[in-house]
């Protein structure tokens, strides 16, 4: 306790004099019971405690930090979102992400950690990225697993920007494991006890076969047209050679965004991916298709609307607030498709596509949306329109999904509820599934003090045909207390 009052004590007295008003001093923690039962054929019941605290000092907000050059070519470095904190009572800087360019406008080198060589321009962006995961909209996506690389980028304001992507599979070293066996130990050759045993190395060196004798590259070229207002337009291609496979790839994708009031627009968007296998000579393709209504109103990726799995989702940066329709056709896409058919594999012809639907939106909770105080998400997702497994096998074949997730903020009380809901339909036959969320939380009563009731169950639905028992759910109650 010392140690802590002396902390404070010294890091206010600094802060007081030198950091000025760009120190924050926070007391973070809370602190939650749950009590949960499980309703299903052998109740069971109990309790578990989850605490957490955090003392932090915060001397620099976080942002980021630019440093250049006035002369014509110059190194240049940007650290993005980072923070100078006292956690644990120790002083700590958040890593910060690099960016680092070689400037001579309007030409450009950047080096950074992951380089991406990817085509992907006929997935239509849909408002909710993830979906309920029937439709596969990345039917002919290309992208390659890197060691490394280069971008060389031309940027013309109001015009063009383009950029080269160079990356490697493989480094020029052998793998990092380096050399297997050389282990060590006792060693008595004549198993005389009486001997002196000699410590020395029991196994022989092995180096290991896998030094990279492959030049392995990626080089992909992309566009963005900067130069019509409302306009979107962008292309790429790449190709890789001696990876797996050799592959050429390329793709475009085109939008342009009509304004109808000041904060609604409506923007149609095309894309097309072809990619070429060389050592199979096949090629696939993929055309994309759709519409966004944009409403007002912000995504907020820390939300849980438990129905849409949110991690690690790259495309976050992509949804909005609004409705969404698009399409994906693709053709020599079925592996990709409905291998859970015996054999499908193998039966389907090279010439067969597949024709995917998603109608999605999204709105979170609030009042900077259209609806007031409530929040929602929506995806509707039908795989295969154009029944091709079905023709192959003389069936009719429907496979939806269906998502939905809403909730509402009443002053302190918040409940929401949340479905997913598959259904695969073979001729007559049908198979459903569904899992559902329920709940409430209830804030401030006490403050600092939340009242959570949760209900959620796997699986609503029985079905003895496919061996799908229904889950009768679990419900937890949980108190937590936070600052």
């Amino acid at each position: 306790m010392k140690k802590l009052a002396l902390l404070i004590a010294v890091m206010l007295l600094v802060s007081a004099f030198t950091f000025a008003e760009d120190v924050e001093f926070t007391v973070e923690g809370d602190a939650t019971v749950t009590f949960g039962i499980n309703l299903n054929e052998d109740v069971a019941t109990g309790f578990t405690n989850e605490t957490s605290s955090n003392l932090k000092f915060t001397f620099v907000t976080e942002q980021d930090v630019e440093k250049g050059s006035d002369e014509a070519v110059y190194g240049w470095i940007k650290l993005k979102e980072f923070k100078t904190v006292v956690e644990d009572g120790e002083m700590k800087i958040s890593n910060p992400g690099v960016e680092a360019k070689i400037m001579a406008a309007p030409i450009w080198i950047e080096i950074h950690e992951a380089p991406s060589v990817e085509v992907n321009k006929a997935s239509i962006t849909s408002s909710v990225a993830d979906g309920v995961g029937v439709v596969d909209r990345d039917l002919v996506a290309a992208d390659w697993e890197k060691s490394g690389g280069v971008t060389i980028g031309v940027d013309l304001p109001d015009l063009v920007g383009i950029e080269l992507e160079v990356v490697s599979a493989n480094d020029w070293k052998q793998d990092d494991e380096g050399t297997a066996g050389g282990e060590w130990g006792w060693i008595d050759d004549d198993d005389n006890e009486e001997s002196d045993a000699v410590w020395g190395q029991t196994a022989a060196v092995a180096p290991v076969d896998d030094l990279n004798d492959e030049n392995a590259y990626a080089v992909s070229v992309e566009f963005d047209v900067k130069a019509v207002e409302n306009l979107s337009l962008t292309g790429q291609a790449t190709v890789a050679k001696d990876y797996a496979m050799d592959v050429m790839a390329f793709g475009v994708q085109g939008g342009y965004e009509i304004s109808l009031t000041d904060d609604i627009s409506v923007k149609p968007i095309v894309g097309f991916d072809m990619k070429i296998d060389n050592d199979a000579e096949e090629s696939r393709y993929e055309v994309g298709g759709g519409v966004q209504l944009k409403t007002p109103g912000t995504w907020d990726d820390n939300k849980d609307n438990k129905v849409f799995p949110d991690d690690d989702n790259d495309d976050f940066d992509k949804v909005y607030s609004g409705v969404s329709i698009g399409i994906n056709y693709g053709n020599n896409a079925l592996d990709t498709i409905a291998t859970e058919i015996s054999g499908v594999d193998t039966l389907i012809p090279d010439d067969k596509a597949v024709l995917n639907l998603v109608i999605s939106a999204y709105e979170d909770s609030g009042d900077d949306g259209l609806l007031p105080m409530l929040g929602y998400t929506v995806v509707f997702e039908l795989a295969d329109l154009t029944n091709t497994i079905g023709d192959i096998y003389d069936l009719s074949i429907l496979t939806m999904g269906l998502g939905i997730f809403a909730d509402v903020t009443i002053d302190n009380i918040k409940p929401y509820a949340g479905l997913k809901y598959y259904m695969v339909s073979v001729d007559d036959e049908s198979s459903t599934s569904a899992e559902l969320w329920a709940g409430v939380e209830i804030s401030d009563i006490i403050p600092n003090t939340t009242l959570m009731l949760d209900y959620h169950s796997t699986e609503l639905i029985e079905d003895e045909d496919i061996g799908q028992v229904m889950d009768n759910g679990i419900f937890t109650t949980a108190v937590k207390i936070a600052y």
